[in-house]
């Protein structure tokens, strides 16, 4: 099915929220994403590992690209825990799990783009908060409870423990997501924005007479 053919705008508004055409520069944009920030939460700067797996559903769409991201995730925490110096804390027996995490992410971008309506502007932004916040919210349950029971990092681990450790972090890491996620779509609105009026500008100045008027 294809997902990214966009759908001629009838609006302002409907024109911004176009998904993009080019498959390539959208994997390239996330790819660079993914890269700058991921391992990097410690230096102050919030990993968009979670929102780039998100976009690449709703952008990409294609199992094998997932498969490409997801081995650009493990190469890029490879090379910044044994080449770069990164600590290793979260690398455990629990790390498989990522798989099925952020395979819901990418479910969740899929599952919105095949219902993405860039004529009905509020429905889709509706949509695009609820979707993101179900898949964040299921991969941060895999992804959390995994570490925490499988990553010996506190002992003993106990329900109560877990409870605790879920609540402590599960704002965060919802919170992360939303913010990257709204920053590319407002980044893109914006651009189909300015590139739209240059559009018109020149055409009005193509259909302008060219004698005194």
């Amino acid at each position: 099915m294809q997902i990214l053919t966009p759908a001629p705008p009838s609006s302002s508004a409907s024109s911004t929220l176009r998904l993009p055409a080019s498959i390539a520069s959208a994997a390239w944009l996330l790819g660079a994403l993914m890269v700058f920030t991921r391992q990097c939460d410690f230096a102050g700067i919030a990993d968009a590992s979670w929102a780039v797996f998100f976009l690449g559903g709703l952008y990409l769409g294609r199992s094998r690209v997932f498969a490409l991201f997801m081995l650009l995730a493990v190469l890029v925490d490879y090379v910044a825990t044994q080449r770069l110096g990164v600590s290793s804390y979260c690398l455990s027996p629990a790390y498989v799990f990522l798989l099925p995490a952020y395979g819901t992410l990418w479910w969740g971008g899929r599952w919105l783009a095949r219902r993405w309506s860039p004529a009905r502007p509020l429905r889709t932004l509706a949509l695009t908060a609820a979707s993101l916040a179900i898949a964040v919210s299921i991969c941060f349950v895999i992804s959390n409870a995994s570490f925490y029971w499988l990553a010996a990092r506190s002992s003993p681990p106990t329900l109560a423990g877990w409870r605790e450790n879920f609540t402590d972090w599960y704002g965060y890491f919802l919170a992360v997501p939303f913010a990257y996620v709204s920053a590319v779509l407002a980044v893109r609105a914006l651009s189909l924005k300015v590139r739209s009026g240059l559009i018109g500008r020149k055409a009005q100045a193509h259909a302008a007479p060219l004698g005194p008027g």
